[in-house]
């Protein structure tokens, strides 16, 4: 792999950082001092194309790549990390989809996680286990049609914009813990957010918790096989 940028990338790269001087600066000092979440910053990745970065093309995306993608988080992060956070954990989240999701899945969430019509976040870590994926607590129960969940995610963030949680949880089959991922809804009947935490940076990325009891999610909702998860 090449260990400068191309031509191109160069120029990509201007332009982004245009873009980030004119939009985002301006406004990273305020979003920092209040905690808030940067709305208006993210209808602007939106209405840029930015989450169809590294989308692939037969899902409306642009599949530019990874260095594109490290080109933009690092010039947005140049002004305020919390914007750029937001399409980290959008990126992050989805690469979960594009690995592991059935042809369906993809096409089915692909296209509106490029254009930001849904929202992802990230649910891995738990109090007791921080984020230690074989120690998580959360469980989910094989039922006719999908699984009942349980437990507790916390740090999670995009959760006050999230439209899905890619979510982990054990599923206990003959007395062996196959950790499993699901996309959890926000809206599913059991699960409850919780406070958002203040920190001492990156304030302008909510971070958040939330509850699930008895969280029925549908068969084709869980990425992957079971055990597959970690």
């Amino acid at each position: 792999m090449p260990l400068l940028l191309t031509d191109d990338e160069i120029l990509f790269q201007k332009n982004i950082r245009n873009f980030a001087k004119s939009v985002i600066q301006p406004r990273a000092k305020q979003i920092d001092e209040n905690g808030e979440f940067p709305f208006d910053i993210l209808e602007e990745f939106k209405k840029q194309g930015i989450f169809k970065t590294n989308i692939p093309k037969e899902y409306g995306g642009f599949e530019l790549g990874f260095v594109y993608l490290c080109i933009i988080m690092e010039e947005i992060s140049k002004f305020c990390a919390s914007s750029s956070l937001i399409l980290q954990v959008q990126e992050t989240a989805s690469q979960v989809i594009k690995i592991a999701g059935t042809p369906e899945q993809k096409e089915r969430f692909l296209p509106k996680i490029g254009t930001g019509e849904i929202m992802l976040a990230f649910a891995l870590t738990e109090p007791k286990s921080g984020s230690d994926a074989q120690s998580i607590r959360s469980t989910a129960k094989k039922v006719d049609g999908g699984y009942i969940l349980n437990g507790t995610k916390c740090f999670v963030s995009n959760g006050n914009v999230a439209d899905y949680f890619v979510t982990f949880a054990k599923v206990l089959e003959d007395d062996v813990e196959k950790i499993t991922c699901f996309l959890v809804p926000k809206n599913s009947k059991g699960l409850k957010m919780g406070v958002a935490r203040d920190k001492m940076g990156l304030r302008g990325s909510i971070t958040t918790e939330f509850f699930m009891k008895d969280v029925f999610i549908e068969e084709g909702l869980k990425i992957g096989k079971e055990g597959m998860g970690f």
